[in-house]
């Protein structure tokens, strides 16, 4: 009688499953188009309200409630895509989020600009969501963690690409072409929607999830098991949050402009590690990349707070880009296999219910700190907010190491 054989590793001379798909190709392009929009429109907000005349603090508010409103419905995305057709749900949320950029434009007073970050966030929270639900469906459970390193270039070219496309172009023709343009870009992203053909489950498959289906109860759409993680995660929202909403007023303050160069370059270094950060999470172990991610976005962080020159901005982003990136894929990797793939949805909406904290929170308090340190100034002075948010992440190396020996000791290392 034969002995079964377990379940393991696949051979190393084994032909591994096939990812580039056509349908994976286009579901990663329905995530870059969501992404270089919303981050094409995030960082022309601020200047763009300020010269409208609309006070700092106001201006900080509407920057920041988008995420307080993407917080609002995240919890529902995750559960929402696991029910219901994540296609059926783009459809709709994708064209929301273009509607909002035309709104900004269309109403350029305070209370429109505020329905417009409403919009947007509901928006923005199902198509980040859903978008990597629907597109790691047509990733092979082998290369899973391959597949979600490649979805999420979809936000580092958005956070990459947009703000300095963004930026130079409401610089050279007017913000409000800012606006359409990212319209322009997520409506392109809504067009690969349409030609993906969603995978086919067959009968038992559909079956068994329905089985496993859930109320809506909180505790079925935010893991509270992941909650940790997606703290740790959340620091990053932080600093996307204040670098996005912030660091072009920043610079122009202390004149010395540039922040497009920053932007630019935090492009190609995200892109060039893009290839490498899937395998290298998959190698290591989480507190290995995190802890040094931490102290590369720290010293980011206060060389932005007191940068001299354009020149700068070359070592600051990659510094920013290998932490943010490395660390940003090997934690919402960590949430994704944490959870069985039917719950594949409330591990993602988890992963980001705590970034969309983070994110709303930061431009809101970072208004306030700018506005209460500057007080006589001529100028609003940026570099402590900068300066505290270093602090955050030395502070968080420490957590992380504590949280990680915890983990250890209880049996279950991260």
């Amino acid at each position: 009688m034969s002995e079964s054989i377990p379940a393991g590793p696949a051979p190393a001379s084994a032909p591994k499953p096939r990812l580039w798909t056509a349908n994976f190709i286009l579901a990663l392009l329905v995530n870059v188009g969501s992404s270089v929009g919303f981050y094409f429109v995030q960082p022309v907000l601020t200047p763009y309200m300020e010269g409208l005349g609309i006070a700092l603090t106001i201006t900080g508010i509407i920057s920041g409630m988008f995420s307080f409103v993407a917080l609002a419905v995240r919890p529902f995305t995750g559960i929402l895509s696991d029910r219901i057709s994540p296609k059926l749900i783009l459809a709709f949320t994708l064209p929301l989020e273009a509607f909002a950029c035309i709104l900004y434009v269309a109403f350029p007073q305070v209370a429109g600009l505020a329905v417009a970050r409403v919009f947007h966030g509901v928006g923005y929270s199902f198509a980040t969501t859903v978008g990597m639900v629907y597109g790691t469906s047509f990733a092979p459970r082998e290369r899973m963690g391959e597949a979600i390193g490649y979805m999420g270039l979809g936000n580092i070219l958005g956070t990459a690409i947009g703000p300095s496309l963004g930026l130079a172009m409401g610089a050279t023709i007017g913000f409000r072409y800012s606006f359409l343009v990212g319209c322009g870009v997520i409506m392109a992203g809504f067009v690969c929607l349409l030609l993906t053909r969603p995978p086919k489950k067959t009968p038992e498959e559909i079956a068994a999830a329905r089985a496993k289906r859930t109320s809506f109860r909180l505790s079925n759409m935010i893991s509270v098991k992941l909650l940790p993680l997606a703290v740790f995660d959340g620091f990053y929202g932080l600093s996307i949050g204040l670098v996005n909403a912030f660091l072009a007023v920043h610079v122009a303050s202390l004149g010395i402009g540039g922040a497009g160069v920053f932007f630019t370059a935090l492009a190609v270094v995200m892109l060039a590690i893009r290839p490498f950060i899937g395998r290298f999470a998959d190698r290591h172990r989480l507190p290995v990349i995190v802890i040094p991610c931490y102290a590369m976005t720290a010293v980011a962080l206060l060389l932005i707070a007191n940068v001299r020159a354009v020149w700068m901005f070359i070592p600051i982003a990659v510094l920013m880009g290998c932490g943010q990136g490395t660390a940003m894929a090997a934690l919402q990797a960590a949430c994704i296999r944490a959870l069985p793939d039917e719950q594949r949805g409330v591990a993602t909406s988890t992963y980001f219910v705590l970034l969309d904290i983070f994110q709303g929170f930061g431009p809101m308090a970072g208004a306030r700190l700018t506005a209460a340190v500057s007080i006589g100034l001529l100028a609003a002075n940026y570099r402590p907010m900068y300066s505290l948010t270093a602090c955050v992440f030395i502070a968080g190396i420490f957590a992380f190491a504590l949280y990680s020996a915890h983990r250890t000791r209880r049996g279950d290392p991260l």
